[in-house]
């Protein structure tokens, strides 16, 4: 933080123990504090450069089908226009890939769609709709809430206001129903008045109103298909300026899906080869990662009859199997035409590897996400360059070795929302409620450094990093103090008083 970020009346005390204790737990917190007095402008040239550097090299394969296959599902869902701006954003050959496909009010994920397209526009994408490649495979009550919606504004901390009732908890949202207008009534009527702050729940009323309450949005067929239509109407009424961003919330298994059931069919692919070959396979098999899970497991998942997650490994068997939630066994046969079979009727879903294996590995393009991804990602390139050497594909090693796979936008933060004595990170709802406009947001971006945007998210950071019973007591409050002291410089105006 530098001196010209906070009142230098008021000493940093809590919030630098806090930031410490966050920088040593996670490693690309600490690199950060390292380049503390980078601005975030400079810190997005940088990520800026390793897009440029990625698509200077030779790609296995063309991103055109991975670009197509986006631009579609969007043209089904948003129309025409929306569809080209997808297409031209996607030609800069950079995706976000941080965000858990639904929670959309999760302001430190918010906050890195809008440093995503501040990066775009640096790589030359000048249209509006910015689209978000975020993963449906996690539950909708994870801690980003796809359920519903985050608000943070309360002095103990964020609260999450369920729409899904609560055997939609453990379902993940790529399984997940449509929302209907029931479900909205009782969140006006059940969840709204929980909030303390009067203007927070005017806020909510209205989102409900002019958001989810659309013919659009009620008559999508499922969840996935509304959070497009959401993300979209609640960014154009958030930020109606021209230039400013319309998030095109976009679920990468989709995305991926034709590509990976054309590549697992295609003789003489690299993902066939490594699957039906018996060496690739039992090779590919013994490959681990740092945390010590088998890397081809990483590759594809499934659901039970609930729609909860259960995660599948290669069994002794020649199986693909897993254990749910209650304890029961799901198997299913491991070649490639049967898992290409069982992908086309959505029994299966790819997962993260296997997106990051088509589109950074094949076809060179830059995935940047948060702070743990910034980490397993770079694994995940590490291990893939020894198994293809392993296997003497010495060539295709080389070309995938020289990618740079660090890029890291989620995580960072530049606004704050004044609460009395306290700020508490801004997300959509904040923003909202005081009537940010998108040039606020950019002015603030470039009066940040990279440092001191990490403090600003420090309340994300260190809820995610420390589990609940490691936590000091009052920790969201003393942060958010400390942050309302020395970070008064990145507080939003309010617009709407």
């Amino acid at each position: 933080m530098t001196e010209s970020d906070r009142d230098p009346a008021m000493p940093e005390g809590r919030l630098w123990e806090f930031a410490e204790k966050c920088a040593a737990r996670n490693a690309v917190v600490n690199a950060c504090l390292a380049q503390g007095e980078m601005s975030l402008d400079e810190f997005l040239e940088r990520q800026a450069e390793k897009v440029r550097k990625n698509l200077a090299a030779c790609p296995l394969r063309n991103p055109a089908d991975f670009i197509e296959a986006s631009v579609s599902m969007t043209e089904k869902r948003l129309g025409k226009t929306a569809a080209a701006d997808v297409r031209d954003a996607l030609r800069c050959g950079v995706i976000l890939t941080a965000d858990h496909h639904g929670g959309i009010y999760c302001a430190q994920t918010f906050q890195g769609d809008i440093l995503y397209a501040e990066l775009l526009r640096r790589l030359g994408y000048a249209g509006r709709h910015i689209p978000i490649l975020g993963g449906a495979q996690v539950e909708l009550g994870n801690v980003t809430f796809a359920r519903g919606i985050c608000v943070y504004t309360e002095p103990d901390g964020k609260i999450f206001l369920p729409m899904f009732g609560g055997k939609y908890r453990n379902m993940i949202a790529l399984r997940a129903p449509s929302l209907t207008k029931n479900e909205i009534d009782r969140f006006r009527s059940e969840c709204i008045r929980l909030v303390s702050a009067p203007r927070m729940r005017d806020a909510l009323n209205s989102i409900c109103s002019d958001v989810y309450e659309t013919d659009e949005v009620l008559s999508a067929p499922d969840y996935c298909s509304q959070i497009t239509q959401l993300g979209v109407r609640l960014s154009e009424q958030l930020f109606p300026e021209d230039g400013s961003p319309a998030f095109t919330y976009l679920e990468i298994e989709e995305a991926i899906l034709p590509i990976l059931i054309g590549e697992l069919r295609e003789e003489g692919s690299l993902l066939r080869h490594l699957l039906s070959d018996p060496a690739a396979r039992a090779q590919f098999a013994s490959v681990k990662t740092g945390e010590g899970a088998p890397l081809i497991s990483y590759l594809f998942g499934a659901t039970d009859e609930k729609g909860r997650k259960v995660f599948l490994q290669p069994d002794e068997d020649g199986f693909l199997s897993g254990t749910t939630m209650d304890g029961g066994r799901l198997s299913f046969p491991f070649e490639p035409d049967a898992v290409s079979d069982l992908l086309e009727q959505r029994v299966l879903f790819p997962l993260l590897y296997a997106a990051v294996f088509l589109l950074t590995f094949e076809r060179g393009i830059t995935m940047t996400g948060g702070m743990f991804q910034a980490l397993y990602l770079p694994d995940w390139h590490r291990c893939t360059v020894a198994l293809l050497e392993d296997l003497a594909l010495s060539e295709t090693a080389e070309r995938i070795r020289n990618l740079d796979c660090s890029g890291y936008l989620c995580g960072p933060m530049s606004a704050l929302c004044a609460c009395g004595d306290y700020a508490v990170p801004a997300g959509p709802a904040e923003m909202w409620m005081l009537g940010t406009g998108f040039p606020e947001i950019r002015r603030l971006i470039s009066a940040t450094g990279l440092w001191n945007a990490h403090l600003v998210g420090l309340a994300e950071m260190y809820y995610d990093l420390f589990h609940k019973n490691e936590r000091e007591e009052n920790w969201y409050r003393t942060i958010g103090e400390s942050l309302y002291r020395n970070c008064r410089r990145n507080i939003l105006h309010d617009e709407s008083a």
